[in-house]
């Protein structure tokens, strides 16, 4: 199963509402409060969109929406799971709509879902900054949060084209697909998972703050800069937003750097992720073995490395020493993906074996769907 994080736009509307009465137009949120809002809108231009079909290339490239063509290119099947990210507009919810309908109704994606982010349009630029871009990568950093960051796309083709750089930047700092497809176009441009790192030593004395505009939304701009010399403050102002007020703001490059710097904090748990083949190993354990209660010990790297034994293979395993149970895993950052869990004597059979982590894929977050 992958998991699709797609930015929409109003692309879904460009062949659609010329049907409408009244002759070509351009879908707006001033149209949609005239049409009667966002459910008569939809009502009023799903007809016509239900008549396309993405197996056509015509009606894919010029008359489906963007969306919907790099879900098709990409290989998006039945199973997979879609996020479609849409502004803060009543016409950017009327398109996420339709692609969601389309999505369902005529490809079988059952599970697509939407998500109306806070601050994402176009008229105040100071608000998509300062809003739109931190919201549209929290949406993201928590879908990635829940999978682990593994089996996951970034399809940035929709939505405001400003958002573009931030999403290749996420997909840079968790080394996760990002994908795009020009307009008409029929090849993806696929972005390459860059070794992107900053210098930890320098940021790293401003992880407090940070936290504390996380927590608090705000603080001042006094408390964020604090000891930071004047010449110094041009390398690190990106990571704030400011309106004048004297207040600032985690900006978008901000919340990734915070994540970052928080993952390889030794004192963070552990975040356990288990693929899909552990979660039956999970409930088919002996109850000797008391593994949610071990799971939830290891969450302490102090307590993980104590029972890591890395193999010759370089494969990573986990032995809780009084019990014959085997876990192999893989840790990145604050991430320990559990792969398997086995008793001994399989355990011993799987020595030098290839591991794919593709074949293990999706993992699904341990204490949220515990």
């Amino acid at each position: 199963m992958t998991t699709y994080l797609c930015t929409v736009g109003t692309s879904a509307s460009q062949a659609l509402v010329p049907s409408l009465p009244g002759g070509p137009r351009r879908l707006t949120a001033a149209l949609v409060a005239e049409i009667g809002g966002v459910e008569a809108a939809f009502n009023a231009l799903w007809p016509e969109m239900a008549k396309f079909d993405h197996n056509n290339d015509h009606d894919l490239r010029a008359r489906l929406s963007a969306e919907i063509h790099a879900l098709v290119r990409l290989g998006a099947q039945p199973g997979d799971r879609v996020r479609l990210l849409h502004s803060d507009t009543d016409d950017g919810e009327v398109c996420a709509r339709l692609v969601q309908a389309y999505l369902k109704r005529r490809m079988n994606l059952d599970d697509t879902g939407l998500d109306r982010v806070a601050g994402l349009q176009v008229d105040n630029a100071a608000l998509f900054r300062r809003e739109g871009v931190p919201n549209l990568l929290r949406v993201v950093m928590a879908e990635g949060d829940r999978c682990g960051w593994t089996g996951l796309v970034l399809n940035a083709t929709g939505g405001f084209k400003a958002a573009i750089p931030y999403m290749t930047l996420a997909g840079m700092f968790f080394a996760v697909d990002v994908a795009y497809i020009f307009d008409n176009g029929r090849e993806l441009i696929r972005v390459p998972r860059l070794p992107v790192d900053f210098d930890t030593a320098r940021l790293a004395p401003f992880l407090a703050a940070l936290d504390r505009m996380e927590a608090e939304g705000a603080i001042s701009e006094r408390d964020f800069w604090g000891a930071t010399p004047f010449e110094e403050r041009r390398h690190f102002d990106c990571l704030i937003e400011t309106d004048g007020s004297g207040l600032a703001t985690l900006s978008a490059v901000g919340i990734l750097v915070r994540e970052r710097l928080a993952a390889r904090n030794p004192n963070t748990p552990l975040r356990l992720y288990l693929s899909l083949k552990a979660w039956d190993d999970f409930q088919r354990a002996p109850r000797d073995w008391n593994t949610a209660a071990f799971l939830r010990q290891i969450k302490s790297r102090a307590v993980m490395d104590r029972f890591a034994h890395r193999l010759a293979d370089g494969s990573l395993w986990l032995k809780p020493g009084n019990t014959s149970d085997r876990y192999r895993v893989e840790q990145e950052g604050d991430r320990l993906l559990v792969y398997r869990i086995m008793a001994h004597d399989e355990y011993e059979k799987m020595n030098g074996a290839p591991w794919s982590r593709a074949a293990h894929e999706p993992f699904i977050r341990f204490d949220i769907s515990e």
